[in-house]
């Protein structure tokens, strides 16, 4: 396969955080309603607004699911023939972006729906971020598997470059700027505004990274994967892409950073005991670990978004049962 000549960032060398004793929680968590019937329901992204988005899975499906900022529960709608759908991002006009079905698709704020164009020769596509600009990220698959995707209208998607000609790309997240954040083959990538690309420093021992979330300032948040933590290591990458490993939970062993503000506050999750159990977690600009908790009787809790005033959306899980939640600062 021919390398495409992108930009490439010089490879700094890790700094890595140590194992730090964890903060005790300063957030306030509280349990969002799910639409009746609903036994697994997720928030995973919340606006300035304090507008949060989500899914809510039933036995017949599973639905995009809105929360308004004094928590009343809205169900969006999906597709015309199309029975499941998500929301997966919000940006502060209201405007969220998700799927129905394997068809991306845009919510106003109103609720009525467009779905977003596919490139000619793509039968699916998904969309994960969305910026104030109603830029979108995501990505679109045929049979040769799946390209990283930018909407600069809901009619008018730009495939984005690959490291290498052929590699499966994915974009998981946009700014205000329109730069983008995922991953090409197994490398965590950032695109410029005009769609070129850039790997982001790894260590040596990585065998896959992967960006997952992008601040307004340029800084990107993620995992690693190493033979010490194969299911991923947080990571957080500057604005010229150098790495900063960030700790987990006391003796665990995987995490993830997910997103990330612009006052450089990061969310995510971590094991805490060298098992799988995960907690919702905070990260400070200096690195520093809070662990969130979960609602009473949980047990496992994850972080999936926050917003520039440092509230937070995730979920918290029992054994048969995923409750969405809010952390309020």
């Amino acid at each position: 396969m021919g390398f495409k000549g992108a930009a490439t960032l010089a490879c700094a060398a890790a700094i890595t955080i140590g194992v730090a004793a964890p903060a005790a929680a300063t957030s306030q968590i509280t349990e969002l309603p799910a639409p009746a019937g609903a036994f697994l329901t997720y928030a995973l992204d919340i606006n300035d607004a304090g507008i949060a988005v989500g899914k809510a899975t039933h036995e017949n499906g599973s639905h995009a699911t809105r929360w308004s900022a004094d928590n009343q529960v809205t169900v969006l709608p999906t597709l015309p023939m199309e029975s499941n759908s998500y929301a997966e991002a919000i940006n502060t006009k209201g405007t969220i972006v998700g799927n129905s079905g394997v068809r991306a698709v845009q919510w106003n704020a109103d609720g009525s729906s467009t779905e977003l164009t596919r490139p000619n020769g793509f039968f699916e596509s998904y969309a994960n971020d969305i910026n104030d600009n109603g830029e979108i990220a995501g990505s679109v698959r045929n049979h040769d598997g799946n390209r990283a995707v930018k909407w600069y209208r809901t009619d008018k998607p730009v495939e984005l470059e690959s490291l290498f000609t052929g590699q499966i790309t994915l974009a998981h997240a946009i700014n205000s700027s329109g730069a983008l954040v995922g991953e090409s083959g197994d490398q965590a990538v950032r695109w410029d505004a005009d769609g070129r690309i850039s790997m982001l420093s790894v260590p040596g021992n990585v065998t896959k990274s992967v960006a997952l979330g992008l601040n307004d300032h340029g800084e990107a948040v993620g995992y690693v994967r190493t033979p010490e933590h194969p299911y991923g290591q947080p990571a957080r990458w500057d604005v010229k892409g150098n790495i900063t490993l960030l700790p987990l939970l006391g003796i665990g062993r995987d995490s993830w950073a997910i997103d990330i503000n612009t006052d450089g506050t990061i969310v995510g999750n971590s094991s805490s005991d060298g098992r799988w159990d995960m907690r919702g977690v905070r990260w400070g600009a200096d690195g520093s670990i809070t662990d969130l908790g979960t609602l009473k009787g949980d047990t496992d809790s994850s972080a999936e978004g926050i917003n520039g005033a440092g509230a937070i959306v995730g979920y918290s899980e029992a054994v048969d049962m995923i409750r969405p939640v809010r952390w309020t600062p």
